[in-house]
This record gives C-alpha cells, sequence and structure tokens, in this order.
C-alpha cells in the first residue's frame, strides 16, 4: 500500500516536471526568472511561480518564429488580451529584465493621442493616478515606448523602431537602479539613466496585449502575435540576451581554427582583441578575425559581439614544428623582391599568400609559374597551399 502510494506520488511529480519547468529551454536563464510564456499550446507560465494567463477576447494560437504550429498567440488588436493577475515578484523592485518576440500588424500612432498605442505589455492603471502604475511597453508609431512609475513619477523611453510590420523581432530591456537598456534582435540600440530607481508595487495585474485603458472601448489594444515572453528580477547580461536572440546556450563562438601559423576566431560578425598569452599581452595592432603569429608562442582572442564578450583558449603556433610539416614545400629566393619559385606543390593546387595579419592578399591556382609578388609591400608573408604553410619575407 506505501508503495502504491509512492509510486502515485512520483508519477505525479514527474509529470509536474515534464510539462512545467523542464519545457523551458536551456538557453533561457533560470536565475530570477519570474515568468516564463513559451505558449506552446497554452497560456500558461512556465517559471516556478506558475502564474497562469487568462485569455480575454479574440486571443488565438499562432505559427512561431520557427513556423511551429499552435506556439505563439495571435492578438486581433479589437480588445482582446491576456491577463495574468497580480504578479508581485515583478514591481517593487530596482533591477528587471523583460524579453519577448513580435510580430506586430499594426506599430500605433507617435506622438499619441493614447488611444492609437499598441500596448505590448503592462502593469499599469491610469496616468492621473501614478500609484496605479508600475510599467508598460508600447508601440508608438516609430518607437517602442519603455515606461516605468516609481509611486510618485512617471519617466519614459522612447526607442525608435528600426523594423517593419509583419516580421519576427526580438525585444529585451534591462532596467538596474534606472539604467535602462533596449536591445533589438541582440544588438543594443538605446540607453539611459533615468531619475527612476525602483519600480513601484501598484497591485495591478500584468496584461500582455493590453493596460488599463482597453477597459475604455476607444483604446487599442496589440494587434499581432507575441511568443516566449519572459520577466527576470535582475537585469540580464548581454551574453544572456544574445543566447536568447539566437536560442541557444553559449550562442557567441570563443572557439578558435588553427592552420599553420594562422589562427581564426570562428565567430563571424564581431570586434576582435588577440593576444599573447605569455604574460597576457594586447597585441594592439591586430584585430581582425584571423591573426598570423611571426613568432613561437602562445595566442588568443577576445570576441566581442554586441557587448557580450567571450575568451578564447590559447593555442600554441611552434614555428619549429610548422617548417617540419612543411618541410617538402620549397621557396626561393627567400627574402624575395619579385619573383617567388616553388617545388614541390601539385598542379592546380590552390595558393593563397596572407599578410602579417592574416589578410588574404593573393588567391591563384598553381600552374608551375612563379608567383609575382613585386607589387607587396615589405614585410612577412605566408605562403598558404591546403593545409601547410609556410614564411617568406618580401624585401625590395
Amino acid at each position: 500500500m506505501n508503495l502504491s502510494k509512492y509510486t502515485f506520488l512520483t508519477l505525479i511529480f514527474s509529470t509536474y516536471i515534464l510539462h512545467g519547468v523542464c519545457q523551458i529551454p536551456n538557453y533561457v536563464p533560470l536565475d530570477s526568472l519570474e515568468l516564463w510564456f513559451s505558449f506552446s499550446g497554452n497560456p500558461n507560465d512556465e517559471s516556478v511561480n506558475g502564474y497562469n494567463g487568462n485569455i480575454v477576447g479574440n486571443v488565438v494560437l499562432d505559427d512561431d518564429r520557427f513556423n511551429s504550429v499552435d506556439s505563439a498567440y495571435s492578438f486581433d488588436g479589437n480588445g482582446s488580451y491576456i491577463e495574468i493577475g497580480d504578479v508581485n515578484e515583478i514591481e517593487g523592485i530596482s533591477q528587471q529584465s523583460i524579453s519577448y518576440w513580435i510580430k506586430p500588424l499594426d506599430m500605433g500612432v507617435f506622438p499619441p493621442p493614447f488611444s492609437d498605442v499598441r500596448p505590448i505589455i503592462s502593469k499599469w492603471f491610469s496616468s492621473t493616478t501614478i500609484n496605479t502604475c508600475s510599467f508598460n511597453n508600447t508601440l508608438q508609431g516609430d518607437s517602442i515606448t519603455f515606461v516605468y512609475a516609481d509611486g510618485a513619477n512617471l519617466e519614459q523611453l522612447h526607442t525608435k523602431i528600426t523594423f517593419g510590420l509583419n516580421q519576427w523581432t526580438h525585444i529585451c530591456s534591462t532596467f538596474d537602479s534606472g539604467y535602462v537598456k533596449v536591445y533589438f534582435n541582440g544588438e543594443l540600440v538605446d540607453e539611459r539613466q533615468l531619475s527612476i530607481t525602483t519600480i513601484h508595487n501598484s497591485n495591478q495585474p500584468f496584461k500582455i496585449g493590453d493596460w488599463y485603458y482597453s477597459n475604455n472601448s476607444s483604446y487599442q489594444t496589440y494587434d499581432g502575435v507575441i511568443d516566449d515572453l519572459g520577466v527576470w528580477s535582475r537585469p540580464l547580461t548581454s551574453c544572456e540576451i544574445q543566447d536568447l536572440y539566437n536560442a541557444q546556450l553559449n550562442s557567441v563562438d570563443s572557439s578558435l581554427t588553427q592552420v599553420g601559423a594562422t589562427l581564426t576566431a570562428n565567430q563571424n560578425n564581431a570586434n576582435y582583441q588577440w593576444y599573447d598569452c605569455e604574460g597576457n599581452n594586447i597585441l594592439p595592432n591586430d584585430t581582425l578575425q584571423s591573426y598570423t603569429a611571426t613568432n613561437s608562442g602562445m595566442y588568443n582572442v577576445v570576441v566581442d559581439l554586441n557587448g557580450c564578450v567571450v575568451t578564447s583558449e590559447c593555442l600554441t603556433i611552434d614555428f619549429t614544428g610548422i617548417d617540419e610539416v612543411n618541410s617538402d614545400i620549397k621557396i626561393y629566393p627567400n627574402p624575395v623582391s619579385s619573383y617567388l619559385h616553388l617545388k614541390n606543390i601539385g598542379q592546380q593546387s590552390k595558393i593563397q599568400v596572407l599578410d602579417i595579419h592574416g589578410k588574404e592578399v593573393l588567391n591563384d591556382t598553381w600552374k608551375g609559374q612563379v608567383i609575382d609578388v613585386s607589387t607587396l609591400d615589405n614585410g612577412v608573408y605566408f605562403l598558404v597551399v591546403g593545409t601547410k604553410q609556410i614564411k617568406f619575407l618580401v624585401s625590395n
């Protein structure tokens, strides 16, 4: 009897785990997560707080940004919204982050009348009674407005919209004692210090797609699709925001690829700074995606993608080892002033010449002829044939 009871309770607990917290993707930060709505078939909160939503009006399931069926909610802009109730964990605090994906069909109007704005999320009653307000995000024509209240005053940040109608866009805002940052699609687009440093506890319900003014039928509600809405009681880091945007944990790549003496950061479209690991010395002139060493040693790179900074491991460049690997390739003369002769290279082999910073300065197919390097500036270069590499010096 006791065993059966234990088995029954275990089954209930396992069901809760499978259909509750474990539904949250691994790239979603769990630390200080107060609300998480994936909208996968229902308006339920999948955080440990369990604040489930109540649909009001014509809010229907729709495809999400991955074209997954019934994995987002569409709002008709005509008095429809989702009401969560009073969520105490996201007000009366000095730190907060809000993240969501939207695909709006109407941006509202700026400057308002307020009857023409499109609310995305709110914990707000009326601007004429500030002690009933906490925060709201609204579409106002050419901007998203982020408004915060402390019980006595309100302050807002108007961030210009850089995206269009009917397209998925990731929005994330952080509030840290009044310092607000706004990210569109993982990129920091606006930031400002507000005079308000604490978000007021208004005891108002948290609404998605609506604010108080919907009680008056002349005011608009959100028109479009919303998905993956989360609220945290702390500011998210730039790397966490990148992960939410890319839907991948540790999405900023810190790995390197090594070909001979050339190291290449695998993360594209970022800022780079290379270092000599022995002594952690910065290489101030080496800020490209690739770095070609001229001396044996250990090197790494710091990658900065939209404020998410990651550091690669240190890799060893051993010119003794490189010379041994490339001993079958012969070049002469070295130093060279005009024509570089090559031996032991197969016909139709692809050859590249890289400068000291890893930038390609020559790309050709070997046809058994010499390479004309007379147009190159004096300095160190690297001949790359397949995975093999050999250093030479141009001296005119």
